[in-house]
């Protein structure tokens, strides 16, 4: 049995993200791993996870003021929406585990 493991914000300790918030990135990022991890069949379940103090701070605030106008990149992108239908609808066991605030989006995720 493997297990795979999908941090929010990524691994490293260093990264800009340092409440876990679900960014574009983040959201590119996550969807990437779930994908290959459901593509994988020596995974057999997945558990989601944070860096303390935070799973998730929940949406990245600083994207509010971004203008989304470009309807190309808007095409491309991974909504939280899609995130979480695609981890409730996975044929393998997901845990959420739940190791700081999970906040907005963040519980969501949880939720998920």
């Amino acid at each position: 049995m493997t297990v795979q493991v999908l941090y929010i914000g990524g691994t490293t300790t260093n990264s800009k993200n340092k409440v876990n918030a679900l960014g574009k990135e983040t959201r590119q990022q996550l969807w990437k791993e779930l994908q290959e991890a459901l593509s994988d069949a020596s995974i057999t379940s997945l558990v989601v996870t944070g860096r303390p103090p935070f799973f998730s701070a929940g949406a990245d605030i600083s994207e509010f003021l971004v203008d989304h106008h470009d309807s190309k990149e808007e095409d491309n992108e991974v909504s939280l929406v899609q995130l979480c239908d695609a981890l409730e609808a996975s044929p393998k066991p997901v845990v959420a585990a739940i190791n700081g605030m999970a906040l907005g989006g963040g519980c969501e995720l949880a939720l998920a």
